[in-house]
């Protein structure tokens, strides 16, 4: 069986999720949008839709032509699977990310090998427990 993650759901979640950040209230994203905007055809994004609907978003489906269904709802897991919302992984990601740019743009060589050591450390054993650690202080944040 073949991925469609990555090929189909998350593109069409990635256009969901950004097709609210740009619309006004009381209008939604249509089928139609989606097409236009992911380049995929009607059947591909329907099914992508089939695939996220309850987990990540919530699809209205008409009577008549499926390009006017709409998306009136999307869940805080779209968010965070598109990365506008934090996870423990992504903020994992972005302190790795922030270190070896502060290591790449220093010019004191012993402060710059620590902070590589601090890198490659976190970005390898120690992501995990970085990772579960970050998890449990967005849940705290949210509420959760």
């Amino acid at each position: 069986m073949d991925d469609s993650w990555y090929s189909r759901e998350l593109p069409v979640l990635e256009a969901v999720v950004g097709k609210f950040e740009e619309y006004t209230s009381g209008t939604y994203p249509e089928v139609s949008d989606l097409v236009e905007s992911t380049g995929f055809k009607l059947d591909q994004v329907i099914k992508a839709l089939d695939a996220l609907d309850g987990e990540y978003l919530e699809v209205r489906r008409g009577v008549g032509n499926p390009a006017k269904w709409y998306v009136p709802r999307i869940f805080s897991s779209a968010r965070r699977a598109v990365g506008q919302w934090p996870t423990g992984e992504n903020l994992a990601d972005r302190v790795i990310a922030a270190i070896d740019e502060t290591a790449n743009n220093t010019s004191d060589p012993i402060a710059k090998g620590r902070l590589k050591k601090v890198s490659e450390t976190l970005g390898g054993a120690a992501k995990e427990i970085l990772t579960k650690t970050l998890a449990e202080v967005v849940a705290r944040q949210v509420g959760a």
